[in-house]
């Protein structure tokens, strides 16, 4: 069906005091609604396909394009909004939406007189909604329609409590999932479960009149896709949507730092043409699905580097994007190249790294590269307190390293942590140990003594993992030193 509308005198002066705008600026003077009968798995699809009859008929002005059915309103409105130019040259605001669409628009919580700022009780919503429906149907009996409504108003909505005894209303199947996005964005964001009635549930219980409800959280929950399905209401949907929206931006901007370094390690002036190269070889429909691949290690370095300076493997049975590597590490080769290892202390095609302060890997350690969002890439212990951490969230983002035979001259800060029983010089004799027997500069040295023992952080300058081993093994023969441990952090 197709509706009409002119806007009326108090609307354009509003709009244009408003938004600060003269009346030539009001483009959606005279407005046509177009609603479409479509299948749920339809609609959207239904949708762009008047969009495009429409304008192949009329000039769209394509900067006043709206589109609230991809991403919805806040409040679940959805529509496709798009200004056209009329056979008389005057401009005309096309809405372009399902029945379901328009009974949500209309009736629902994204009904007009709400979106202007209004507010009501509930009694007051279903009063302006029954009024509504008695003008759009004015040949329905009375009573006919007075029933209609009643049943409506009972089996289409929930009442259910919070532990503070606040009262929350929700459509009929919303579960505690839907709950929790009702009381708060945040709320729901780390929902992991619930009691019901003091009994624990799942997210996805569907809710009766009256239940009470205690939403349970975790710090280590995030929405995913599945959660779309748990949910009955639009505000809920939205939430989720934009939750996974912001989730993929983040992953995309972690695989545009990949990519820029590669770019700059190749020297490649144009980064645009760069981006084109990639999404037509690999057929992918942006580059936000190109960055994401990077950032989840689904496409090869090497390959990067083949298809943008145009000169790909001639002959490869290997297809050219790979899938996100185990959690196992695979045990670097002493042939491998340095296209996708980082040889650290010394060159390679992945440069840019920086030594993890939380573990301070010195030369002979076993190490593993991490991409960071903010910090470019960061060497890593794989003994590291957080080792096992980051590998298990983000094995895309773990890479393998090694050490280079280091320059003359490359020397590494470590802590080592003493402990022992306080003896007369003990400071002296540790320092003569370490600056004129072992030939190390000292950093910084502390001890703390107390009811004659005394706890101590030595700092020091070493040359490689055996450097240290040797520091060790020195310093538990001083007299006093029963321990001597190497400390993870430099703090």
């Amino acid at each position: 069906s197709i509706k009409n509308r002119t806007k009326s005198v108090s609307s354009v002066y509003s709009k244009m005091k408003k938004q600060d705008v003269g009346f030539e600026d009001v483009f959606d003077l005279f407005a046509i609604r177009i609603i479409l009968n479509s299948t749920p798995q339809n609609e959207k699809a239904d949708c762009w396909k008047a969009y495009s009859a429409v304008t192949n008929l009329y000039l769209p002005e394509t900067k006043r394009l709206r589109d609230w059915i991809s991403v919805p309103r806040p409040n679940g409105y959805e529509s496709l909004h798009v200004t056209v130019q009329g056979p008389s040259k005057r401009w005309v605001e096309v809405q372009i939406r399902t029945r379901r669409m328009d009974e949500e628009a209309e009736m629902g919580n994204a009904a007009h007189w709400r979106y202007k700022g209004q507010s009501g009780a509930v009694e007051t919503d279903e009063w302006l909604n029954s009024i509504r429906k008695i003008l759009e149907n004015p040949m329905e009996g009375e009573d006919a329609f007075s029933a209609k409504s009643k049943h409506g108003a009972t089996d289409n909505v929930i009442y259910v409590f919070t532990p503070d005894g606040d009262l929350k209303k929700l459509k009929t199947g919303s579960t505690v999932l839907d709950f929790a996005f009702e009381v708060h964005t945040s709320l729901g964001a780390k929902c992991s479960g619930a009691r019901v009635n003091k009994k624990i549930v799942p997210l996805r219980h569907i809710l009766k009149n009256g239940d009470m409800v205690e939403i349970i959280t975790s710090r280590n929950q995030t929405p995913n896709i599945d959660w779309l399905g748990y949910v009955a209401t639009s505000r809920a949907k939205v939430k989720i949507k934009r939750y996974l929206k912001d989730a993929e931006f983040k992953l995309a901007e972690t695989g545009k730092d990949i990519f820029k370094r590669k770019l700059s390690q190749l020297k490649y002036p144009n980064q645009d043409d760069a981006i084109n190269k990639l999404i037509a070889h690999y057929k992918l429909s942006g580059p936000l699905e190109l960055f994401q691949q990077l950032a989840e290690n689904r496409i090869e370095p090497s390959a990067v580097k083949e298809i943008i300076l145009g000169n790909p493997k001639e002959k490869t049975d290997k297809p050219e994007l790979k899938s996100k590597p185990s959690n196992g590490a695979e045990t670097p080769s002493t042939k491998q190249t340095s296209e996708n290892v980082i040889i650290v202390n010394d060159t390679s095609a992945i440069e840019g790294y920086k030594i993890a302060r939380c573990c301070n890997p010195v030369m002979g350690d076993d190490i593993f590269g991490f991409v960071t969002v903010s910090d470019g890439i960061k060497i890593h212990r794989t003994t590291c307190p957080n080792a096992a951490r980051m590998r298990n969230r983000y094995p895309y983002r773990s890479m393998e390293a090694r050490w280079s035979t280091p320059a003359e001259g490359t020397y590494f800060i470590t802590t080592v942590k003493i402990s022992g029983f306080d003896q007369l010089g003990i400071l002296s004799t540790i320092t003569n140990l370490i600056s004129n027997d072992l030939k190390m500069d000292v950093r910084n040295i502390s001890l703390d003594s107390k009811g004659g023992k005394f706890d101590g952080i030595i700092k020091v300058s070493i040359r490689d993992k055996k450097h240290l081993d040797i520091l060790i093994q020195k310093l538990l023969t001083i007299k006093g030193i029963i321990k001597a441990t190497r400390l993870s952090s430099s703090r």
